[in-house]
């Protein structure tokens, strides 16, 4: 796990290096299933049922799983999708922010472009 900021939080997050993610993956629910599973064990509306997916209710194991890896609430399960660290690109040379994705070749936070030719390639875990 490593913290990082994050562009689409707006603040520094725990990212998962891959062991990590691997544990996390499977507790990520396609949302029609999910809501197919609950409405049949409940016997809940789908409107209910649509409400307790927007509250993050049919992923409460995946959002328990990354409170135990990283000790740090998320605030929706939809942020569980971006705390991979692999899908970030690595951090910019000038500012050290995790550039928006490996193919990036510009750094959204400070503007630093890199050299024709070069992209930033995934982050990779340190250490």
């Amino acid at each position: 796990m490593q913290a990082h900021f994050v562009w689409k939080f707006g603040r520094v997050v725990n990212l998962l290096e891959e062991p990590e993610w691997s544990e996390l993956e499977p507790l990520l629910l396609n949302p029609i299933e999910a809501m197919k599973a609950y409405r049949k064990r409940t016997g809940l509306s789908l409107s209910q049922a649509r409400q307790a997916l927007d509250q993050g209710h049919l992923h409460d194991a995946a959002m328990q799983k990354y409170f135990e890896l990283t000790n740090e609430h998320i605030e929706t399960f939809t942020e569980l999708y971006h705390v991979r660290l692999s899908i970030y690109g690595r951090p910019c040379p000038v500012c050290q922010k995790l550039m928006r994705t490996p193919e990036a070749k510009l750094c959204a936070a400070c503007g630093y472009q890199l050299p024709d030719g070069e992209v930033a390639g995934p982050c990779r875990a340190t250490g």
